[in-house]
C-alpha cells in the first residue's frame, strides 16, 4: 500500500507540474512547454525541483485532511530532475513532433503523392540549379561572340522558314527580367503583398541556444507532411496569411529567413520559378513543334553564321526565353490561388514565341485547371526537402517573436522550454502506529520513484 500510494503521489506531482506550460502558448499555437524559469529572469532546473517538492508535499497530506491523524506519514524526501529535452533541441525535432500531433486538420490526400514526385526537382531548385539562365547566358554569347564557338563538325539541322519580321530576339528581355528584384513582376494585376517586418537577430533560429539531450528525429515525410500543414494554419502563407503573427507568411519565412514579408515572398517564388521554367523547358524539348519553331527563329538570328553549333545554342537561348516566360504565367496564377499542370503538353500551353513580351505583363496569367499544384503544394514541396533545422528554429522564431509582443511573455524564450525530463523522487514515512504497537523503528519506510515526463509521450513511471 505505502508502496502504491508513494508512486502515486509521485506521478500526481509530475502531473501537476507539467500543467504548468505557458498557458499562451498552448492557446495560441496548440503547443506545450514548461518554462524551466518558472516566470523567474534565470533558468535553473533546481527551481523546477524546489517546485516539484512542493507538489509532493501537497500531495502527500492526507485524504482525511491537514488536520486528521496521518498514519501513513509519508513525506517527500528529495527531487532530482535529469535528461532534460528542451523544444530547440535536435533542431527543434520536439516541436516539430508537437505541431505534427495538434495538427487537425488532415493533409490533402495527395499531398504525400506530390512531395515524393517533386522532391528531386525541388531540391536542384532549393540549391538554385538554373539551367534556364545558363542556356540564356550561352545564347546570348552565341550570337555575340559567334567565332568562340568552334564547329566540331556537327551536322546542321533544317528548321521551317517563318517571317519573323517584328519579332526581336528574347533572350536579353528574359536575362533582364531573370535578374529583376521585384515583387510587382510575380503578382497579379492588383495583388498587394504584406510591408510586415521584423527583427529577428537575436531569434531562436541566430542565438546560442541552451541544449538538452533530446533524441527525438522528426524526419519522416509524414510528419513533416503534417509538420507543413500546422504552418500553413498556425503561422500563414501568402495565400493564406497569418495577420496576428510578427510576420503574416510565416511558410515564406521558414524558407528563406529574410526579415520582412516581402523578402520571403520573392524569394519563394524564385524557387517556385526555378522548379517551373525546368518541367516547362522539358516541356518544350518534348514537343518537335516546338523546337522546330525555336530553331526556326534561331536560324534567324545567327544570320550568316553557317557554324550549327551557334545556331543550336542559340536555340536552346531561345527555349530557355520561352520556358521562363510561361513559368511567369504560371506564377501569377499560382498567387491567385489557383493550380496549373505539373507538367504541361501543347493543349495546357498558353504563350506564343513570337509574343514572349505579352508574359511580362502583370496583367496576364495562365489558365488555371482544376488538377495540378497550387501555390501551397509548391510551400509543401519544399517545406519537404528543407532542412530540419531550418523548420524547427525558425519556426520558432516566428511563435517567440509574436509572444513576446504580448504582455506578461516579453521574457519568454523557446530554449527555456521543456518537453521532456526524467523525474527522480524519495518518499519515506515516519514511525507507523507510534504509541500503539511500540518498537516504531521496525515500520520505517523508503521508496524511490523515477518517472519520465514528456509532453510527446506521456507521463508515466519507469522501473
Amino acid at each position: 500500500m505505502l508502496s502504491v500510494r508513494a508512486d502515486d503521489i509521485s506521478l500526481v506531482s509530475a502531473e501537476s507540474m507539467y500543467s504548468m506550460y505557458v498557458d499562451k502558448l498552448w492557446d495560441d499555437y496548440g503547443i506545450t512547454g514548461l518554462d524551466v524559469t518558472l516566470s523567474g529572469d534565470t533558468a535553473k532546473i533546481a527551481v523546477l525541483e524546489d517546485r516539484m517538492l512542493k507538489r509532493m508535499e501537497e500531495n502527500a497530506i492526507s485524504d482525511t485532511g491537514k488536520n486528521e491523524l496521518d498514519l501513513l506519514r509519508l513525506r517527500p524526501g528529495a527531487c532530482a530532475i535529469s535528461n532534460v529535452g528542451y523544444l530547440t533541441d535536435n533542431g527543434g525535432a520536439a516541436f516539430i513532433k508537437l505541431a505534427a500531433k495538434k495538427e487537425l486538420t488532415a493533409i490533402p490526400g495527395d499531398a504525400l503523392d506530390k512531395i515524393k514526385n517533386s522532391t528531386d526537382d525541388a531540391e536542384s531548385a532549393d540549391k538554385g540549379v538554373d539551367a534556364v539562365s545558363d542556356q540564356l547566358n550561352n545564347g546570348e554569347k552565341a550570337l555575340k561572340d559567334p567565332d568562340s564557338f568552334e564547329d566540331d563538325g556537327t551536322e546542321a539541322k533544317s528548321y521551317p522558314e517563318k517571317d519573323w519580321t517584328g519579332v526581336d530576339d528574347p533572350i536579353p528581355s528574359a536575362k533582364k527580367k531573370k535578374k529583376a528584384k521585384s515583387l510587382s513582376l510575380y503578382l497579379p494585376d492588383g495583388s498587394k503583398a504584406s510591408d510586415k517586418s521584423a527583427d529577428f537577430s537575436k531569434a531562436v533560429s541566430k542565438r546560442r541556444l541552451r541544449k538538452g539531450s533530446s533524441s527525438v528525429n522528426s524526419g519522416d515525410l509524414i510528419t513533416r507532411a503534417l509538420y507543413g500543414q500546422y504552418v500553413f494554419d498556425n503561422l500563414g502563407t501568402y495565400i493564406n496569411p497569418s495577420e496576428g503573427n510578427a510576420l503574416s507568411y510565416g511558410a515564406e519565412y521558414i524558407l528563406c529567413g529574410k526579415n520582412d514579408d516581402r523578402s520571403n515572398l520573392l524569394g519563394t517564388v524564385r524557387k517556385i520559378m526555378l522548379m517551373r521554367e525546368a518541367v516547362n523547358m522539358a516541356a518544350i524539348y518534348a514537343d518537335s513543334a516546338k523546337t522546330a519553331e525555336a530553331g526556326s527563329l534561331a536560324t534567324a538570328l545567327a544570320g550568316a553564321s553557317v557554324n550549327p553549333v551557334v545556331v543550336e545554342a542559340v536555340k536552346a537561348g531561345i527555349i530557355a526565353a520561352w520556358a521562363y516566360g510561361e513559368s511567369l504565367l504560371d506564377m501569377r496564377t499560382l498567387l491567385s490561388g489557383e493550380r496549373v499542370p505539373a507538367v504541361k503538353d501543347s493543349k495546357s500551353w498558353n504563350s506564343a514565341l513570337a509574343e514572349l513580351p505579352l508574359c511580362f505583363d502583370n496583367k496576364r496569367k495562365a489558365v488555371a485547371t482544376k488538377v495540378g499544384l497550387s501555390y501551397e503544394d509548391y510551400l509543401r514541396i519544399f517545406l519537404a526537402v528543407t532542412s530540419q533545422k531550418k523548420l524547427g528554429l525558425r519556426g520558432m522564431d516566428l511563435i517567440e517573436k509574436s509572444l513576446n509582443r504580448n504582455e506578461g511573455y516579453e521574457t519568454v524564450k523557446m530554449d527555456n522550454l521543456i518537453y521532456s525530463a526524467t523525474i527522480e523522487t524519495d518518499m519515506s514515512s515516519g514511525p507507523v502506529f507510534l504509541g500503539i504497537t511500540g518498537g516504531s523503528e521496525n515500520f520505517m519506510y523508503s521508496k524511490s520513484c523515477r518517472i519520465s515526463a514528456s509532453y510527446i509521450d506521456g507521463i508515466r513511471i519507469i522501473r
